[in-house]
């Protein structure tokens, strides 16, 4: 999945950003509906240009917040909550690699989300979400919630990343 600022919809960062930026690359087996691989399918996320990632670059929110945010993000996309990003509108076959079935790895990626959005203070659920998820910029989420400056959601992050952090270090 290619996550990207949603003022550059279409478009991937040129390649000279792959030399200073952190992009991890996902790849997928492609199957037919017989179950015959067909190909691979990739998607790139470039994270320096995630809200979280910028938070971090700039020294808002701590490594520890950082780390725990991109934790929910990799729940929230294993769960499949994440829309599929494809050209073709033909339906795509995920292979499960090892003997775990697709199914029970999205159940426990859903469960491990659900918990961690259970672990943090109601009136902040949302704001993770939108964040950490939906990667909406500081400035949109201002603008929607009708807050006057963005220093009140880097506030409430903290305290969100603070909290997700605390659970995920204690699950481990």
């Amino acid at each position: 999945m290619t996550r990207i600022a949603p003022d550059d919809i279409g478009t991937l960062p040129p390649p000279e950003r792959g030399s200073h930026d952190a992009i991890r690359v996902e790849r997928r087996a492609v199957t037919d509906d017989a179950g015959k691989v067909t190909g691979t399918t990739h998607g790139a996320r470039v994270l320096s240009r995630t809200t979280l990632e910028r938070l971090w670059r700039r020294g808002r929110i701590t490594k520890a917040q950082f780390d725990a945010g991109n934790r929910l993000y990799s729940a929230y996309y294993r769960g499949g909550f994440a829309a599929p990003m494809t050209l073709s509108l033909t339906r795509v076959h995920v292979r499960s690699s090892g003997n775990r079935d697709l199914s029970e790895r999205q159940l426990e990626a859903r469960a491990e989300y659900n918990q961690a959005m259970a672990a943090l203070p109601s009136e902040l659920t949302d704001l993770a979400y939108d964040v950490i998820c939906a990667d909406k910029t500081l400035e949109t989420i201002c603008f929607e919630r009708r807050w006057s400056r963005p220093d009140k959601v880097i506030r409430l992050m903290r305290v969100a990343l603070s909290a997700l952090d605390r659970h995920f270090s204690a699950a481990a």
